[in-house]
């Protein structure tokens, strides 16, 4: 739920419990595979793969935190701008009734 607001771990580039839990997962599986007992060249091309997939994981993981940081800043300025705006929209207002009553 934090992440979805862009104020999880996420959003911070730490890892989430799910990442956490996928490398753990990763780490034994590797052991799995080295005490298995299969010829040394599917072994290696096992254990390769694993280390393939978790270099993409990870990479992927600095990706998104990279572009929540920048929908972060763009949600921000939009929001300095729309202030912006808004006060203009609302002296524009003020001034137009003031106009408007001397008017009369």
């Amino acid at each position: 739920p934090d992440d979805a607001a862009g104020g999880g771990e996420l959003a911070r580039g730490a890892p989430t419990a799910g990442t956490a839990a996928l490398g753990e997962l990763e780490d034994r599986l590797v052991v799995e595979i080295r005490t298995s007992g299969l010829r040394r060249g599917r072994e290696n091309s096992l254990v390769g793969l694993i280390h393939e997939i978790r270099s993409s994981r990870q990479r992927l993981l600095r990706e998104t935190s990279s572009s929540l940081a920048a929908a972060r800043e763009l949600a921000r300025s939009w929001a300095e701008h729309s202030d912006a705006v808004a006060a203009a929209a609302w002296r524009e207002m003020e001034a137009s009734d003031r106009r408007a009553e001397s008017a009369m």
